[in-house]
């Protein structure tokens, strides 16, 4: 009798969130977006998920649904509009962009992303369709508990370590890759690719982590198992994954993809098509070197090949792509404290070689939403420390046998506007971690 009576009241739930979504579609996109109805009833599964990514919280966000709704639903129109190509699909692509104050991306790089989606067959391309909308249902109630009861074990708290952990099983947990498998007579091992473990372009542009963030390609390309192909893929499910990284700020075309962002997604498959030809080959140091050559951050300026890598480090994370903003980075960066500056350099320097821990998560978050309340300079003079103090924090943790070298150190909670206000106002913070999860927060807070 009680199933009875619950079940009615999820239906009615579920149809609430669906036509939510739908009004949604309507008010915003009009018919400029193909949508089918078991693709809104994936998505729909994110409208109680109580997890908010704190990319941009700083900026506004939707206030009547989930902010990851506007964010799949500008990667799906991005698709589309990258899988037409056509000179309208640019200017649509592209209409958030032109208020901002940087490059918009160039119709001949959008052309050449555009060629790279119109080259996957149809299976590959309804897989990313499909990607764009189940990425923003990780970590929803529906999604913990059908990937609980399929796979048994415990669940990442990281949105992309779900993936991964669901990636093999997902024809069995989302409806939507159910769907697409049982179309084309597979067995959805695409999503596989799309999701692979250890392996996000995003953390690859930004520098989160250290050689580690390349071990599953490498070993891919050193085996054979990771064809020209498979990588095509991946890095198609990167670009739109991108696209509509600030959906939820402008939803219509892509704000995020500029033609700065293109330049360092760009220079990361540069390198990732080096590391296939010779699985010996490190990718850090000269992509973090090219970031600073933007910045005209060089040995000309008095820097040492560690400094250059260092500061290179800096642009990647704080997302800096011009000359201007290279002088005050390295203005900032020489009023640092000599222990601090050097703390740094030994950081990107332990970020070369393979290290045993798991890439920090939200760390570009932080600081993208410091550089918003904030400024450059302040943002290097007091959120910078704060963050090779959480560092070596994890690092004692970890060292204490408190916080599994598995395990990220998260500042997702910590990136949210209001904590990086407290952030930017007090140089004596202290922070706890969650041996669980890897959530930081302040303590006392």
């Amino acid at each position: 009798m009680l199933l009875l009576l619950v079940l009615p009241g999820w239906q009615a739930q579920a149809s609430e969130a669906v036509d939510l979504i739908r009004e949604y579609i309507r008010i915003t996109y009009g018919n400029d977006l193909n949508i089918t109805s078991s693709q809104i009833e994936q998505l729909s599964w994110v409208m109680d998920n109580p997890n908010v990514t704190p990319e941009m919280s700083a900026d506004r966000l939707p206030s009547n649904i989930h902010c990851e709704v506007p964010r799949a639903l500008s990667r799906l129109y991005s698709l589309q509009l990258l899988k037409s190509g056509k000179e309208k699909d640019y200017d649509a692509f592209i209409l958030p962009q032109k208020d901002l104050d940087m490059p918009v991306l160039s119709l001949q790089h959008f052309n050449q992303l555009s060629k790279l989606i119109r080259g996957l067959d149809e299976e590959s391309y309804e897989t990313l369709a499909a990607a764009a909308l189940i990425s923003a249902v990780t970590l929803s109630p529906t999604a913990r508990e059908r990937a609980s009861v399929v796979l048994g074990t415990k669940l990442p708290e990281d949105s992309t370590r779900f993936l991964s952990a669901t990636a093999e099983k997902a024809t069995q947990i989302y409806p939507l890759a159910e769907e697409i498998a049982r179309k084309y007579h597979s067995n959805g091992h695409k999503f596989t690719t799309v999701f692979l473990s250890g392996s996000h372009l995003r953390h690859m542009m930004y520098n989160e982590g250290s050689l580690n963030m390349y071990n599953t390609l490498k070993e891919g390309f050193r085996t054979g198992k990771l064809k020209s192909r498979d990588l095509d893929l991946w890095y198609a499910y990167w670009v739109d994954n991108i696209a509509g990284f600030r959906g939820h700020v402008s939803a219509k075309g892509s704000l995020y993809l500029t033609e700065d962002t293109y330049r360092a997604m760009n220079q990361i498959k540069m390198e990732l098509d080096k590391l296939q030809k010779d699985p010996g080959f490190n990718p850090i140091p000269p992509y973090l070197t090219t970031r600073a050559q933007w910045l005209e951050l060089s040995k000309d300026k008095g820097l040492s090949t560690q400094e250059i890598e260092a500061l290179g480090a800096l642009a990647a994370m704080m997302r800096l792509f011009t000359p201007e903003q290279g002088r005050q980075l390295l203005s900032a960066f020489k009023k640092l404290p000599k222990e601090q500056k050097q703390g740094w350099v030994d950081h990107v320097q332990s970020q070369l070689q393979t290290t045993d821990y798991a890439t920090p998560t939200y760390a570009p978050a932080l600081l993208g939403n410091a550089l918003i309340l904030s400024n450059l300079a302040e943002t290097v003079e007091k959120v910078l420390p704060f963050y090779l103090n959480a560092l070596d924090s994890a690092a004692q943790a970890r060292k204490a046998g408190k916080l599994p070298e598995s395990t990220p150190l998260s500042f997702r909670v910590l990136a949210n506007d209001k904590q990086v206000k407290v952030i930017l106002k007090s140089a004596t913070l202290r922070i706890q971690i969650d041996p669980e999860t890897g959530l930081a927060t302040l303590k006392g807070t």
